[in-house]
């Protein structure tokens, strides 16, 4: 077994422990002092271990640290195909804005509706463009399409009437008509069974109910104060 080098108990010159005196100051070195010495040298050989294996863990932490942050990153950061995934799954409907209010004029022409939509604005924001369409006197459109998508999402109708039954009913017939336009396999009764569903012809509508879904069109009702009835249409 090698000799361990131990402190002098008198010096602390360093000494080998099979020495029977320190060669510098003489003292003699007894048993006791050497197994003193050796626990001395031995702790001390521990905490160097201690504090080697305390740089290694840090360092690890450290890199495992940069690993999750990277992962992190990565998973904030969407791939092209993560992307096209999101833009392929946005909920929209089946035709483009312009061929919203086309198609709303086709219907309106086919129903005796004589109000004509008209495309009066454009508008465009960080998500979706809007165009804004006024029928008639009482009513207003509001079609949003997504900025990464070519068809619109949803068309929300704006009725403002004057306190006359005939403001009314304009409002009303624009509602079939909007839903015609959106939902063509829905013949006159169907049409009618949307507006009943949500109340608006004499149906029972329950204090829960704030929809009514054909298909992947979701049609909803409701009324702002300051602005007036809002149905719209959005698809899911």
């Amino acid at each position: 077994m090698p000799p361990t080098m131990i402190p002098c108990p008198a010096c602390k010159k360093k000494i080998s422990d099979a020495a029977e005196a320190c060669p510098k100051c003489g003292q003699p070195i007894t048993e006791q002092d050497r197994e003193a010495g050796r626990a001395k040298v031995k702790k001390g050989q521990m905490g160097c271990g201690l504090a080697l294996l305390a740089v290694v863990v840090l360092v690890v932490i450290g890199n495992l640290g940069s690993t999750d942050k990277k992962s992190t990153e990565q998973a904030a950061t969407p791939t092209a195909e993560q992307e096209q995934v999101v833009e392929a799954t946005t909920p929209t409907l089946a035709y483009t804005a312009e061929a919203i209010v086309e198609r709303f004029n086709q219907a309106a022409r086919k129903m005796d509706f004589h109000h004509k939509a008209r495309i009066t604005k454009n508008s465009s924001g960080p998500a979706a463009s809007s165009m804004q369409v006024k029928v008639g006197k009482h009513i207003g459109l509001v079609i949003a399409t997504p900025n990464d998508a070519p068809n619109a999402s949803g068309v929300m109708l704006i009725g403002v009437g004057d306190g006359t039954i005939q403001s009314g009913a304009a409002i009303i017939e624009g509602m079939v008509v909007l839903i015609a336009t959106l939902s063509p396999e829905l013949d006159a009764a169907g049409r009618g069974g949307v507006l009943r569903e949500l109340g608006l012809l004499g149906g029972e509508k329950s204090s829960d109910q704030t929809s009514a879904i054909r298909g992947k069109v979701k049609y909803s009702y409701g009324f702002v104060e300051g602005m007036g009835t809002i149905f719209g249409a959005d698809a899911i």
